[in-house]
């Protein structure tokens, strides 16, 4: 075994191992979007402090970012399609764009503020612009190797990261208060229990699907 990067993590402490799987809960669709902010966060908190070569790192920051976008509406739709005894359903695929709008549609159920509906709304705009099919940040170029990044000169990753920020806080309060509604939904008997999913941090004891 190559021990020459070893000692770079420590990886003997306990605190680096990574309970994944049912080993760590029964994770949703809104756990890995908050993981994917606070993985994009620490990216983005990284470069600033530090310094790297934000020309290339800037990629993996802001697909992370994206993508914690992605999976944060698809949360959305489900969980509220789910309230409202709806059962919607997101697109398949990477759209940011259609799925929002679905998903703003459901917001009524839960209580929002129109700044951040605003707010998530010109961040989806933005990224429907530079990345509408989630491959603009993945990917150098296409198959027929065309650059995916061409008319796009540079990115602020400080921009990005209180991008980030806003919507990470946003997602945790909105998170809160969908499942605050199912488990009311569920006490006055107009949902079933098995409509409840697991919530961000919640303890890995009490789980009812």
């Amino acid at each position: 075994m190559n021990t020459k990067y070893i000692a770079t993590f420590e990886p003997i402490r306990h605190r680096l191992n990574a309970a994944v799987g049912y080993n760590g809960g029964k994770y949703d669709l809104f756990d890995y979007s908050t993981a994917y902010f606070d993985a994009s966060l620490a990216l983005a908190s990284k470069v600033t402090k530090e310094g790297v070569i934000t020309d290339s790192v800037v990629y993996p920051i802001c697909y992370t970012f994206r993508h914690g976008v992605e999976l944060f509406i698809k949360y959305l739709i489900d969980d509220l399609g789910r309230l409202a005894e709806t059962w919607d359903e997101y697109k398949p695929g990477h759209p940011l764009l259609k799925n929002w709008k679905r998903a703003k549609k459901l917001l009524a159920a839960i209580e929002t503020a129109p700044e951040d509906i605003e707010f998530i709304d010109k961040v989806v705009k933005d990224f429907d612009q530079v990345d509408r099919n989630g491959m603009t940040f993945r990917y150098p170029e296409t198959i027929d190797r065309n650059p995916l990044v061409k008319d796009l000169k540079t990115i602020n990753i400080a921009v990005i990261g209180n991008n980030c920020q806003g919507i990470s806080e946003i997602a945790k309060t909105w998170g809160r208060r969908v499942y605050s509604a199912l488990e009311s939904a569920v006490d006055n008997g107009t949902l079933s229990p098995a409509a409840l999913r697991p919530i961000f941090k919640r303890p890995p004891t009490v789980w009812w699907r």
